[in-house]
């Protein structure tokens, strides 16, 4: 099962969006899904401020705009990198 981490705060329609798409998630992609007020934490208030909502799973993580297929790539990458055996190279071609 996937932990999941979710930055947010008070009245941020996006961190309702991007928690509601991780619940649709959840039979696909199985997570535990933990939310972090930035507010209640000044240093990550300080950190996150201007770029909530953020997810992270495992070193991954996604910062606004997070779309429902991030989420989806971001669960797929997670989910592999355990069992694999060799190391992963990405490229972004344009």
């Amino acid at each position: 099962m996937l932990n999941v981490t979710l930055y947010t705060r008070k009245d941020c329609k996006l961190c309702d969006e991007v928690k509601a798409d991780l619940n649709d998630l959840q039979s696909q992609y199985p997570h535990r899904l933990a939310e972090v007020d930035i507010e209640s934490v000044p240093v990550l208030l300080a950190k996150f401020a201007l770029e909530i909502p953020v997810v992270e799973v495992g070193p991954y993580s996604l910062k606004a705009p997070i779309t429902r297929q991030k989420l989806q790539m971001l669960s797929l990458i997670h989910i592999s990198e355990p069992t694999r055996r060799t190391p992963i190279s990405y490229a972004v071609f344009c």
